[in-house]
C-alpha cells in the first residue's frame, strides 16, 4: 500500500520563486512535509548526514541555476546516495530558457521531470500523481 501523503524538499535560491512553489505544494493538500532550501549545499548536507531515513524527501523540486553547488550537480550527488537506498522522485523547477539546460536535463538519469516555472496546480498534481498513485486529492 502506498503513502497517502509524501514529503517534498524544495531547493531554490530565488526567494520570490520558492514562495511561488510553496503556495501550489500547500494547495495541491498532498504532502506532509514541506523543507524549503535557498542554498542547495545545506539542501545537499542535510541529505548526506540525516540518518533517520523517515526523514528524508520522497520528492526533491530543484532549481537548476544556483550558486555554490548548480542543480545538475545536486543531481549527480543524490544520484551517489542510491546506494544507500535513498531513491526519491527529482523533479526540475526551472524559469530558464536555456537550450542547453534542456540538454543537460535529457542527459541525466536521476530527475524525472523538467517543469517550468510558473508550476501549474492541476499539471503539477498530474505529474505527481504520476509517481506516487497512491496518493489522495
Amino acid at each position: 500500500m502506498g503513502k497517502e501523503q509524501i514529503s517534498v524538499m524544495l531547493v531554490d535560491d530565488s526567494e520570490v520563486d520558492a514562495f511561488l512553489v510553496e503556495e501550489v505544494l500547500k494547495s495541491s493538500n498532498l504532502f506532509d512535509r514541506i523543507d524549503i532550501y535557498d542554498n542547495s549545499s545545506e539542501a545537499l548536507n542535510f541529505i548526506l548526514n540525516t540518518s533517520d531515513s523517515q526523514s528524508l524527501p520522497d520528492l526533491i523540486l530543484l532549481d537548476i541555476n544556483m550558486p555554490v553547488i548548480d542543480g545538475f550537480e545536486f543531481i549527480d550527488s543524490v544520484a551517489d546516495e542510491y546506494d544507500d537506498g535513498f531513491e526519491p522522485v527529482v523533479f526540475v523547477v526551472t524559469s530558464s530558457q536555456q537550450m542547453r539546460d534542456y540538454e543537460s536535463f535529457d542527459k541525466q538519469y536521476t530527475a524525472s521531470e523538467f517543469l517550468k516555472k510558473p508550476i501549474e496546480l492541476e499539471l503539477f498534481k498530474q505529474k505527481v500523481l504520476k509517481y506516487f498513485p497512491a496518493l489522495k486529492f
